[in-house]
């Protein structure tokens, strides 16, 4: 075995490692979370050396700080454990999560809706809606898998008949993505969102899928009528497919939508009955077996199986980046919880001058603005999300997680870091710098204010 090999199978046995043990010691045996908290440690120091620019900075300034934070509050030293693993949870739902793409991609769904994509859409103008509700669709339930799934279906249909493809799938493709991950709970933003915030899911669906319907309006009225007034052309020829073969698209469409829907059904349903357990555990969980079982419901057990084992042994010990920097982002949120005196205190006074709502707009431009600037809105949420715990602020925890959630969609749609920009923008030769702030910027912004309008209003009336 070469040395490359031996590295990758190491971290393949550090990162599963944590994750198994982490969910053993959450769902079946405590005890053993100590044993997770070392592993981590091992894997820290030795994942941090891979780290590079801007996410090594972080990192450091996350694991020093957090050290003399609960060193200040003189805490015992399994405390600091028990702070090293605050985000695992976080790293496991990001890597597990990418199991609901494999049945989606080998169930043939994409094929289906790409040949009634080419002979069923006349103009940009159809497209262009057809291509924002797939994204949407495909997001508000398989987010990881979302950017790629779409782009491959609609790449040959927008390049027949669009002037400029690029930033017709840029802007189609994240902004129903962007809007689908405003209220789904199978989005690691929104469990993280809920996680910090104690809030439930049902608390937050009733304003988060008002603001998604209104995106969706604005988007159309933006620029729809961009694409609109376009000749109408054909992409393909009547007859070209026997009606057996229309029939089986449409029915393999129909199920592929109905499956999505009980996704989310069983998400809701599970969180609803397992009180103890928050909607990050329930992800997890939901990915790990629901992925398996619709797989070998759709005859594809065996790829399926090796999908996974493939990700596991190629992609997983690549994570080093993401590791590091989720779990010294954890460590420093967990000890800025045992620092509650002082935040509280400090976070208190700003509440005081500026208003909850005020606050709470300023809070989610924060995690919108270290977006940008490369920090994944994920650790601003769980950062903030844990000072703000410090305080008794009086807020609605749900007014706390839709303002995270709006936020940290935003900063995922924006910012030029995010994995949705970086992958489109490889797809379509641009920038990502293009694609996120200059592309989709100002729709962004409209709906952050939006969102607060909202919200204000929310408030007025309840």
């Amino acid at each position: 075995m070469d040395l490359v090999k031996m590295k990758n199978w190491l971290f393949m046995i550090l990162y599963v490692g944590v994750m198994v043990s982490y969910l053993v010691g959450i769902f079946l045996i405590e005890d053993i979370l100590i044993f997770t908290s070392w592993l981590v440690v091992i894997s820290l120091l030795l994942s941090i050396f891979y780290v590079r620019g801007v996410s090594l900075g972080l990192s450091i300034f996350f694991l020093v700080f957090g050290s003399l934070i609960l060193y200040n509050q003189g805490v015992a030293s399994v405390e600091y454990l028990e702070s090293i693993r605050g985000m695992v949870y976080i790293f496991t739902l990001v890597s597990v999560i990418r199991f609901l793409g494999f049945p989606m991609e080998l169930g043939g769904y994409s094929e289906a809706v790409k040949r009634v994509v080419h002979r069923e859409v006349k103009g940009e103008g159809i497209l262009y809606i057809t291509t924002t509700l797939i994204a949407y669709l495909i997001g508000m339930s398989i987010v990881v898998a979302c950017v790629p799934v779409v782009y491959y279906t609609i790449e040959k249909a927008v390049e027949k008949l669009t002037d400029n493809p690029e930033k017709f799938l840029s802007i189609s493709i994240k902004r129903g993505l962007f809007l689908a991950l405003l209220w789904t709970p199978s989005s690691p933003l929104m469990a993280m969102s809920l996680e910090v915030s104690q809030a439930s899911w049902f608390s937050v669906f009733p304003v988060a899928i008002l603001l998604s319907f209104f995106g969706f309006g604005l988007d159309l009225l933006i620029d729809l009528p961009t694409y609109w007034d376009k000749e109408e052309v054909k992409l393909m020829s009547p007859g070209e497919e026997t009606k057996e073969e229309r029939k089986k698209d449409f029915s393999s469409i129909r199920n592929l939508v109905i499956i999505l829907i009980f996704l989310i059904v069983l998400l809701v349903t599970v969180d609803s009955i397992l009180e103890d357990y928050t909607m990050i555990y329930i992800v997890i969980l939901t990915s790990i077996f629901f992925a398996p079982l619709w797989s070998f419901v759709i005859g594809r057990g065996k790829f399926y199986t090796e999908a996974v084992m493939g990700y596991i042994k190629n992609t997983i010990p690549g994570f080093k980046q993401q590791f590091t920097l989720f779990i010294s982002a954890g460590y420093f949120a967990s000890a800025t919880g045992y620092a509650g005196d002082e935040v509280a205190s400090y976070l208190g006074g700003i509440i005081n001058f500026t208003g909850e709502l005020l606050f709470l707009m300023i809070l989610s431009s924060f995690v919108v603005i270290f977006a940008i600037i490369g920090v994944h809105p994920i650790i601003s949420i769980a950062v903030f999300g844990e000072s703000l715990a410090a305080v008794s602020h009086g807020m609605p925890d749900n007014w706390v997680a839709f303002s995270f959630l709006l936020g940290g969609a935003v900063a995922l749609l924006v910012s030029p870091f995010s994995a949705a920009t970086l992958v489109t923008a490889e797809l379509v030769h641009k920038t990502p710098f293009r694609v996120g702030v200059l592309w989709n910027g100002l729709f962004g912004l409209y709906i952050m204010l939006a969102g607060f309008l909202l919200l204000y209003v929310w408030d007025l009336l309840i």
